[in-house]
């Protein structure tokens, strides 16, 4: 499906007619890729059929489930990189941005934008320079300053694109035909850019951080590379002579041009699955292997690592391991992390704690992740590391809360006052949620909180207190928890009751503790329908919620409703309608 999905977004698909009524039919599928796919599909190529305010929905609902990484498939081939539906993903969001931008009000403009703009949505070379260009056309190259890796790219590539262009010269040039142009046979075969284009797939060269492209900058020797992307070739199955001859193809190409577009515009192709397995059978020295995962490029990094991944076994793996844990950094850690969580009977876990328990550097995160990821369990003989990474970078304390987050349970009553004493700390410490538009900052708070409820139950005025936190994820979780406690408690409920009336909850929030499943009294509706009388509209669009609650009084909703009708705000007349049309 999402191969297919893919090449229907990004092949013209506009004349056919069958492919925009299948797309629709996509948006209400059951599974959540199928519908993406529709979106996908109708965002590329028929625009004319989708309701902006429906597509806007989408954007924003999208842009959410980015964040979630259960929402991507990883297969175990993949250690980091691109995952191959992020292509559908990041075209929908892109294509759609396209569609929506250009008539809005700034503000709606700052909003889509916002939902954006998180360190995880938009991740491709690709995606931000289609970003960029839009931005300017429109006007708007004030709000790069949202986007962490526009402002990156901003400052790594100037306007004029020649130092990328260098850059691109470079690594086509120097590291992909370096270690090809030598293998070319006498008598080249005529063929075009597919198995070119197939190993820029298999490799991820361009399916990396913006700043990627710029670490092959000057004269380092590439020995060692060109051996490493000669061994590739044999283990994607790939033709050498072929590759040869297309990569001496490109690269006469380059010499008669005075833009360098061949190493972008290659064509898609369904690139053969990786048999990894055939990387036991090449000469090639571990070690170097090892050396390569150093490497600050990170696509080299990577396909280092899957090929030593396929390679080492027992003790020289565990020796591995323990040395990429002992000096690699950022996504080497990340690596380290993967390759010692396969080792037999938790040893490799092992190995992480013991690393967390020297100083923290940059990466760090990636261990407390796969911890997380594993569930391994947290006991208190972690106290000490956890504590360190709790109270550092948010990074690293939001990568612990999780940890703590998913493997904590009523036992673990030692940790809590750990997770207090974070919670209070990142509350005065984080970086201020934005008011109206902006990128919202990382924090750990919500990791931590879904912690310490795992261990203990926070009492009513705890929740009350948390459900009006200035950032909204810890705010949803406390009004879901202050729901449950309500349900199951007559005096809690009496005592939300009290509080909603007294105004002390924002009136958003007031419409999600209007809950149908909260079970009401009648003179707990009553009191509450004091607030269709308040002198702010906002209160009184929020309380016509509470006329179609089960446990209210049919004959009384509909006089109260009707009272309003001819209310001075626009939006609460607008509510009154809909409520009356769902009486029929």
């Amino acid at each position: 499906a999402y191969r297919v999905g893919a090449c229907m977004a990004n092949n013209d698909m506009s004349h056919i007619p069958e492919v925009a009524e299948r797309s629709e039919q996509l948006l209400g599928a059951q599974a959540e890729w199928s519908r993406l796919i529709g979106w996908a599909v109708l965002a590329c190529h028929f625009p004319d059929k989708l309701d902006r305010h429906e597509l806007e929905n989408a954007v924003l609902h999208y842009a959410a489930l980015g964040e979630d990484e259960n929402l991507f498939i990883r297969p175990r081939e993949i250690f980091l990189g691109k995952q191959p539906d992020r292509a559908i993903f990041e075209l929908f969001l892109i294509n759609a941005l396209e569609i929506l931008l250009e008539y809005q009000t700034a503000d709606r403009q700052n909003e889509l934008l916002a939902a954006v703009a998180k360190p995880r949505t938009l991740r491709t070379l690709d995606s931000i320079g289609r970003l960029m260009n839009l931005l300017r056309q429109i006007g708007r190259t004030d709000a790069f300053s949202m986007f962490e890796t526009m402002q990156e790219m901003q400052r790594l590539i100037p306007v004029d694109m020649s130092q990328f262009d260098a850059w691109c010269r470079r690594i086509f040039e120097d590291v992909v035909a370096g270690a090809f142009i030598a293998e070319v046979p006498p008598e080249r075969p005529s063929t075009g850019m597919k198995h070119l284009a197939a190993f820029f797939q298999l490799t991820k060269i361009m399916e990396v951080p913006t700043d990627d492209l710029s670490v092959w900058e000057g004269d380092g020797d590439l020995t060692q590379v060109h051996e490493l992307l000669r061994a590739a070739v044999y283990i994607f199955k790939l033709s050498l002579e072929q590759l040869a001859a297309e990569v001496q193809s490109a690269y006469d190409a380059t010499q008669t041009q005075m833009d360098f577009d061949a190493f972008l515009d290659v064509p898609s192709v369904d690139v053969p699955e990786i048999d990894w397995k055939r990387a036991q059978q090449i000469e090639f020295d571990d070690a170097v292997l090892e050396e390569l995962v150093h490497h600050p490029s990170l696509w080299l990094k990577v396909l280092a690592a899957q090929i030593l991944d396929s390679r080492l076994r027992g003790t020289g793996r565990v020796e591995a391991c323990k040395r990429m844990l002992e000096t690699g950094q950022n996504q080497t850690l990340h690596i380290a992390a993967i390759m010692a969580a396969e080792l037999s009977d938790h040893e490799g876990h092992k190995l992480i704690l013991a690393r967390l328990d020297k100083s923290l550097k940059r990466g760090t995160h990636h261990l407390f992740d796969q911890l997380a990821k594993d569930k391994f369990p947290v006991e208190q003989q972690h106290t000490e590391l956890l504590e360190k990474g709790l109270l550092s970078s948010v990074k690293i304390a939001g990568s612990a809360a999780k940890w703590c987050s998913t493997s904590v349970d009523r036992s673990d009553a030692w940790l809590l006052p750990l997770l207090r004493q974070a919670f209070k700390h990142w509350i005065k410490n984080e970086k201020p949620y934005p008011k109206k538009s902006g990128v919202v900052p990382d924090s750990p708070r919500a990791s931590l909180y879904r912690a310490m409820r795992a261990i203990d139950d926070f009492k009513f005025d705890e929740l009350a207190k948390l459900s009006r936190d200035t950032r909204r994820d810890v705010s949803e979780l406390a009004v879901q928890d202050l729901v449950r406690l309500v349900i199951g408690s007559d005096d809690d409920r009496n005592q939300l009751v009290g509080e909603i009336r007294a105004k002390r909850f924002p009136s958003a929030i007031c419409t999600k503790l209007f809950d149908s499943s909260i079970p009401y009294a009648q003179d707990n509706l009553t009191k509450l329908c004091g607030l269709l009388e308040d002198s702010d509209p906002a209160y009184r669009r929020a309380a016509i919620q509470i006329l179609s609650h089960p446990g209210m009084n049919r004959v009384e909703a509909m006089r109260l409703a009707t009272r309003m009708k001819d209310d001075s705000d626009g939006s609460v007349r607008d509510a009154v309608h809909r409520c009356l049309d769902t009486f029929g």
